[in-house]
């Protein structure tokens, strides 16, 4: 698996803490679309962003103990 962000070459590793997380299917698609400088009418099913891309105040506790 790696990150679908435009020029970003991370992928997935056991040993790297980095996680990786599906497009939303609701009205932030379109953003997370244009921040990653994707085509906005367009959405791979399998694609995913990695972690790197948020900060951590993007995360809620709940999710962090659970892994994303």
């Amino acid at each position: 698996m790696s990150c679908s962000a435009f020029g970003c070459t991370t992928r997935h590793s056991n040993e790297s803490a980095v996680q990786f997380f599906r497009f939303p299917s609701d009205a932030r698609l379109k953003q997370w679309l244009v921040n990653m400088r994707r085509d906005t009418r367009k959405c791979p099913k399998k694609s995913r962003l990695c972690s790197s891309h948020f900060e951590d105040i993007s995360f809620s506790q709940t999710s962090r103990s659970r892994g994303g």
